[in-house]
């Protein structure tokens, strides 16, 4: 049991958006990499949910964005909003129902 989810990009995001669960989502690889990598890729984000959805439902921290400091810091913040249950943790778990119903 738990209330918060730290992950990667991929099928997990998925799973854990299809089970009602709020994460925050962490890429990072080497520089090089990812400045290869990144003018091919042509998506907004990097998450599942947020693909499908088409808008920021999972926070993403993304390579020079992916620092213990601000891992630690978003997380924070997502937590205290649970705990509090603030408009925007119900904004996004209305955001997770809604996923679960466009893939029935």
């Amino acid at each position: 049991s738990c209330c918060l989810a730290l992950t990667k990009p991929g099928t997990s995001t998925l799973e854990l958006a299809l089970l009602g669960l709020p994460a925050v989502v962490v890429f990072k690889t080497s520089w090089l990499s990812y400045l290869l990598a990144r003018p091919l890729v042509k998506v907004a984000w990097m998450s599942l949910p947020n693909l499908l959805l088409g808008k920021p439902v999972y926070q993403e921290l993304i390579q020079w964005g992916c620092s213990p400091e601000n891992i630690a810091r978003v997380l924070l913040d997502r937590y205290e909003q649970i705990q509090n249950n603030a408009v925007q943790y119900q904004e996004n778990m209305q955001n997770l129902l809604l996923l679960r119903t466009l893939l029935k």
